[in-house]
């Protein structure tokens, strides 16, 4: 009977994790595209200042 705790316990830790991992995964995702966003925006920025002169 403790046996079946002990492994739902470790079920539900597992899933626990899993879970935070899959949105730490995509966080990261959303970081890096909104980075590349960034770059090519100052790129821009940088190509129109520098036909400005």
């Amino acid at each position: 009977m403790g046996m079946n705790y002990l492994v739902a316990a470790y079920m539900l830790i597992w899933a626990v994790l899993c879970v935070f991992l899959v949105q730490i995964f995509r966080r990261q995702g959303k970081l890096l595209g909104e980075l590349k966003r960034l770059r090519d925006e100052m790129k821009r920025a940088g190509s129109e200042s520098s036909t400005d002169s």
